[in-house]
């Protein structure tokens, strides 16, 4: 006989929600899996016409493509675009791919596209392209004060070309600029603003005058997107001010709009924001059917901001539950994201500040030697119809074969300098992943020591008896296994702390003060973040007397006074570096 489990109707409704999410999202994928080949076959044959205007088109907006593919094809027509020297297509291409990496959350890359773009349309007079370009600049922009000034040089461009659909989006994004100012990352966490000064109720104004104005140019033309986004908009101040039974309606409502437009990343965000709301009323499972969802969809759509805050609110929503368990495995899962997210950073940053300046001194040496070598085969022909006018054909062959011997010299050192540009490559990347592996190890030591506190916290509890006071040594138990947790999350921020610091400042001090070990790197973040002496030596389990000896000995490698400020140091060698 099989027993039936009654669930709760709201809970229930949620989980034939979710099962439905899979089941029509299978379904979707089944019936578009034609489409996209026929989509694909379709861009293979632009491509091998050299039509890229047309293939940009199609990737632009596309959803259903893949990322690895969209990325592939962006890199082929830009390839082409630089063949046929054409200025305006070069930069839209620059501008689609600075899109595709912003949509893909990672913000460095997109800024780098978006700057390339930037030079060239500076020079060019089209002022729905520059508009589009400024629009995605602001977007991978993390200056509040930049994104608003750039997107404010954005509505000036768009309002030039009458460009309803353009100035629409543009007031959406400042007004989120505006929102952003009393939260720094909205999908994650916003229960803990308060809106009380006179500075909040401005940026709310100033945010709402924005979005009416992006809502009253969008009824001219009924833009789905648009519509849904100003809504995700509204929502996210109702859930700031613990409006929660309007927010959660309302991210419905935008939810089901955007789902008619085809605007996954908009969904996925409506989704996780619901699991965020569903939490904070105590619906604890409603929030993790939907968490369910915003996984499943993340990861469909590798959208990996997003999956560290569905984690992060998994984590939560566990915790609240009481199943630290779950609530641990989600805080690994998490910490693992926001490492991979960093090493993206970190890799594409190394790679900018270490190899950048290298290749186009490099490519400007063979450049340089190229144009010498065009120089040389114009001397050549010159040379060769003035002997045949002078002084004949002997002579002429003697003249041709030492010009021919110069054009082999300087071809054979065009190819030395580019082996030599890529040896520089392979060891500067060799260098980088060396970095990145000794920060891989730190996590690793930590997630070690949660391991082994939880496998002491089992055998503590079985051991013993039942009873008040042993209550009271469970309630002291997950106290230390809180404090274990908030290590961990200060062990994150100060390893994307000194990441940050790594990349330039550290980089800098292992080339040019030899002896300088990874202890001396240690010691000097800890004080470069404000850490007290004795601070200090408690995280390195040494003595106060210890951590001045190692102070003064640190000084005396950086040749450093003792009146000389080790945060000085640290400003002015960034200046250097910047």
């Amino acid at each position: 006989m099989f027993m039936v489990m009654k669930l709760p109707a709201v809970l229930a409704k949620k989980i034939i929600s979710f099962l439905g999410f899979l089941f029509v999202a299978a379904a979707a994928q089944s019936q578009t899996f034609d489409t996209v080949n026929e989509v694909k076959l379709q861009i293979d044959e632009l491509l091998g016409n050299k039509e890229i205007t047309l293939v940009n088109e199609l990737v632009k907006d596309n959803t259903s493509l893949p990322p690895a593919y969209i990325l592939e094809t962006l890199t082929e027509t830009l390839l082409i675009a630089k063949e046929n020297n054409d200025a305006r297509e070069l930069a839209n291409t620059y501008i689609i791919l600075g899109n595709f990496w912003f949509q893909q959350g990672n913000n460095v890359k997109a800024y780098n596209y978006l700057l390339q773009a930037e030079t060239i349309v500076r020079n060019l007079t089209d002022s729905t392209l520059l508009g589009r370009l400024l629009m995605n600049k602001g977007n991978a922009t993390e200056n509040l004060p930049l994104k608003i000034a750039t997107y404010k040089e954005a509505i000036v461009a768009y309002e030039k070309e009458d460009d309803a659909e353009g100035l629409s989006k543009v007031y959406l994004n400042i007004g989120d600029a505006y929102a952003n100012y009393l939260w720094s990352n909205p999908q994650l966490d916003t229960s803990k603003i308060v809106f009380t000064s006179k500075d909040s109720a401005f940026y709310k104004e100033t945010a709402f005058n924005y979005y009416k104005k992006a809502d009253s140019i969008n009824k001219t033309m009924d833009n789905l997107t648009i519509e849904g986004i100003v809504k995700v908009h509204i929502a996210e101040w109702y859930k700031a001010e613990k409006q929660f039974l309007k927010a959660k309606q309302t991210f419905t409502e935008a939810q089901a709009i955007l789902e008619e437009a085809d605007y996954p990343k908009g969904i996925n965000y409506c989704i996780l924001h619901l699991g965020s709301i569903e939490t904070r009323l105590g619906n604890y499972n409603e929030a993790i059917a939907f968490l369910n969802q915003a996984e499943a969809m993340a990861k469909r759509y590798n959208y990996t901001n997003y999956l560290q805050g569905v984690y992060d609110e998994f984590v939560k929503a566990y915790d609240s539950l009481g199943n630290y368990q779950q609530a641990l495995k989600y805080s690994r899962l998490n910490t693992k994201t926001s490492l991979e997210l960093n090493n993206i950073q970190s890799k594409d940053k190394i790679l900018s500040l270490n190899l950048e300046y290298n290749q186009k001194e490099n490519e400007f040496k063979i450049e340089r030697a190229e144009a010498k070598n065009k120089l040389n085969r114009a001397l050549l022909s010159i040379s060769i119809i003035l002997l045949l006018l002078t002084i004949g054909m002997a002579y002429l062959m003697i003249k041709n074969k030492k010009r021919k011997v110069e054009i082999a010299e300087l071809e054979k050192s065009s190819i030395q300098i580019k082996l030599n540009n890529k040896k520089l490559e392979e060891a500067l990347l060799k260098e980088k992943v060396k970095f990145s592996q000794e920060h891989l190890v730190l996590f690793a030591n930590q997630v070690n020591k949660i391991e082994e506190f939880v496998e002491k916290l089992k055998h503590t509890v079985k051991k013993l008896p039942k009873s008040t006071e042993t209550q009271n040594i469970i309630n002291k138990l997950k106290v230390s296994f809180f404090e274990i947790l908030n290590g961990q999350n200060y062990l994150k921020q100060l390893n994307t702390f000194t990441t940050k610091i790594n990349q330039d400042f550290f980089f800098y001090i292992s080339k040019h003060y030899p002896g300088f070990t990874e202890e001396d790197e240690k010691l000097l973040s800890y004080i470069i973040l404000d850490r007290s002496t004795k601070e200090i030596s408690d995280i390195l389990n040494i003595s106060q007397a210890s951590v001045y000896t190692k102070r003064y000995r640190l000084r005396q490698k950086l040749n450093l006074s003792k009146d000389d400020s080790f945060k000085k140091f640290y400003e002015d060698i960034m200046s250097k570096i910047n």
